[in-house]
C-alpha cells in the first residue's frame, strides 16, 4: 500500500456560511469544493500551507489549524489515500478567483451544502466540521 498524500483545505465562514469553490480542471471539474487541496509534502508549499488557498481566492487568509482534526478518503481506487488537513478561519481581503483553479465561488450555508455533491470527501468533512461545533 502506498504511503498517504496529505492535503491541507481551508474552511473559510463567513455569517455562518462557508466559502465553496467550483473547480475549473479535472479532478471533479465543476464540481464544489473547500478551497485549497494540494500536497504539501511537494516542495513548492512546504513553507506555507495556505499558499495553495491562497492562490485559489487570491488573497490573504487569517486560519487557525483546526488540531487533531484531519479527515482520509480517496475518491477511487486507483488514487493514492489521502489525509486532509483542514483550517478554519476568514477571508482577509477581497476574493478575486484564480480561474486556472476555480470557475467561481459562492457562500453557502450548511442546509444548503446537505444538498450538494461536492468533490472528494468535502461534504461529509464540512458536515462533520460543524457537528463537531466548527
Amino acid at each position: 500500500m502506498e504511503a498517504p498524500q496529505i492535503v491541507v483545505v481551508s474552511i473559510i465562514v463567513k455569517d455562518n456560511k462557508v466559502l465553496l469553490v467550483k473547480r475549473a480542471r479535472e479532478p471533479f471539474k465543476e464540481y464544489w469544493s473547500i478551497i485549497g487541496g494540494l500536497n504539501i509534502m511537494k516542495e513548492k508549499y512546504s513553507s506555507d500551507p495556505l499558499q495553495a488557498s491562497k492562490e485559489e481566492v487570491n488573497c490573504d487568509l487569517n486560519c487557525e489549524f483546526v488540531n487533531p482534526k484531519f479527515f482520509t478518503y480517496s475518491y477511487n481506487e486507483e488514487e493514492k489515500p489521502t489525509i486532509c488537513l483542514y483550517f478554519y478561519g476568514q477571508i482577509k481581503g477581497n476574493i478575486t478567483i484564480n480561474t486556472k483553479y476555480i470557475s467561481e465561488y459562492k457562500w453557502f450555508s450548511i442546509e444548503e451544502i446537505k444538498d450538494l455533491e461536492l468533490a472528494f470527501g468535502h461534504k461529509e468533512m464540512l458536515l462533520r466540521f460543524f457537528e463537531e461545533g466548527g
